[in-house]
């Protein structure tokens, strides 16, 4: 199989952290510019919508990075991790519904058109809407090792989230906005140490979340994010 996206994280990372914990065998396709994308291989690609991230299955092509990873749970035969049963794959979509929020609220700050901090001291208030979320989250997960007992896509794509939507907080300066809560904080780390996750995430902390030239100021990449950590 073949994964198509940019050379940054962006919406493909969970994808990445996904594909390597099922132990998928599959290949990246990196543009080296946008010109060689929307050129020949946009069209060499092909499917019913040709986008990025894409995945090439043989003769079988799927976009958007919300179907991508329901395709390479069920192709590898493990439908736990999308939810054993109805009442918990409706528990796994109701928290990225959630998550979903929260990365969008982010997002607001990285485009927003002037005062970045402002937006971000804001988007972070203790009360306002994105920290009751996250708030929630910790609620909902309480002494479990994840979010509903065992491992779902849910628990993966919160851990990325938690690193994307850090790092827009410690960049500009602010504290990160899960470091108060120490279960869902032990989750991510958990995430990140799961086989498969813990190589690739080892091996991109260099790689930037987002283009710098899209970003209004110096967004950190996972490892400045932990080189401005105290030292124990």
């Amino acid at each position: 199989m073949e994964l198509g996206y940019w050379g940054i994280k962006g919406v493909a990372e969970p994808i990445r952290w996904l594909a390597a914990y099922l132990g998928s065998d599959i290949k990246e396709y990196t543009p080296a510019t946008p010109e060689e994308w929307f050129g020949a291989k946009k069209a060499q690609v092909g499917g019913d919508f040709p986008n990025l991230p894409y995945l090439a299955d043989g003769d079988y092509r799927l976009t958007e990075s919300s179907a991508i990873p329901v395709y390479l749970i069920l192709k590898a035969g493990k439908q736990e991790l999308i939810g054993a049963d109805a009442k918990e794959q409706g528990r796994v979509r109701q928290i990225e519904g959630v998550l979903s929020d929260i990365r969008q609220n982010c997002m607001k700050i990285l485009f927003a058109p002037a005062d970045q901090l402002a937006v971000a001291q804001k988007t972070f208030e203790p009360n306002g809407q994105t920290m009751q979320k996250i708030e929630q989250l910790s609620k909902f997960l309480g002494e479990k090792e994840y979010f509903l007992g065992h491992l779902t896509y849910a628990d993966i794509i919160f851990a990325y989230t938690a690193d994307i939507s850090g790092a827009i907080a410690v960049s500009l300066g602010l504290p990160c906005p899960y470091c108060g809560f120490e279960n869902l904080s032990k989750l991510k780390d958990r995430v990140h140490g799961l086989n498969g996750i813990k190589q690739r995430f080892e091996s991109s902390k260099d790689v930037p979340f987002m283009p710098p030239q899209m970003v209004p100021f110096p967004l950190f990449t996972t490892a400045q994010c932990e080189a401005q950590k105290p030292k124990a």
